[in-house]
């Protein structure tokens, strides 16, 4: 058996042999690596009807590669659901989280009660520069059926069932109220899709200090959800940088002259 070895990079060999420094560079990698709780002081919250939302952050892991944070939380699925939260049975979790500035928000649930539920995810990430467009912006939503029949996952009023938020304030509306989505035969699936007119969508410049999604919906009694969504502004141009291409284009219509 071997072992890599972190300070020197070599293999080292035996059975038994394992230094005290290779495990603690080892552990030190893996608590870089992987971390309780997200980064860069994230929220991911979940509600169910009229309850507080909760704040489920530190339940996940992180791991970073880059400048993107990836946050999940481990070891759930439909068989393995998190229950943690009444109401409501989580079967899969996760975001990714960039602080120039995007964030994704994929959920899977699962209605356990014997009445529609109203759901609410969000997760927002603090962020400091100015904007004035959204890009790349869009949510699916797959719902799926359980033993009654028939499923059905819609929007409450006067929300749509995506809102991209800056400073907690929805400044994109996707799938917009009044949003349906449904079948009516056992087992059965339906999806909606939308986005926000790629590749860009001007809106009202301001001052960015969180962005974030909200995905707001009901479901159906023991029924299933699935969505995936992703939220991204752009920064404004610094006058600095606008100064750097109004030189640029000023010297090459000298050169054309």
């Amino acid at each position: 058996m071997h072992y890599f070895h972190p300070d020197s990079g070599a293999l080292e060999g035996g059975e038994d042999v394992v230094s005290k420094r290779s495990l603690a560079g080892l552990a030190g990698f893996l608590l870089w690596l992987v971390a309780a709780g997200p980064a860069l002081a994230t929220t991911v919250t979940v509600q169910v009807g009229d309850g507080p939302a909760v704040d489920i952050a530190g339940l996940g892991e992180t791991a970073t590669e880059g400048d993107i944070t990836a946050w999940w939380m481990p070891g759930i699925d439909t068989q393995n659901p998190y229950t943690g939260i009444e109401g409501i049975e989580i079967a899969g979790m996760s975001a990714l989280l960039k602080e120039d500035p995007f964030v994704t928000l994929n959920v899977t649930a699962i209605n356990p009660t014997a009445s529609t539920q109203t759901f609410i995810f969000t997760v927002t990430l603090p962020v400091s520069f100015n904007y004035n467009a959204t890009i790349g912006s869009s949510v699916g939503i797959t719902v799926t059926d359980g033993p009654a029949g028939g499923v059905t996952a819609s929007s409450v009023a006067p929300e749509g069932i995506y809102s991209g938020q800056v400073n907690n304030v929805t400044i994109l509306t996707l799938l917009p109220d009044p949003t349906s989505v449904s079948c009516a035969t056992n087992g059965c699936t339906d999806t909606d899709l939308d986005n926000s007119g790629l590749p860009l969508n001007p809106v009202t410049p301001g001052a960015a200090t969180s962005i974030g999604i909200q995905l707001k919906f009901t479901l159906t009694a023991f029924d299933q959800v699935g969505l995936t969504s992703r939220f991204e502004i752009v920064p404004e141009p610094s006058t600095l940088a606008l100064l750097g291409v109004a030189l640029l284009g000023l010297a090459t219509r000298r050169r054309a002259a």
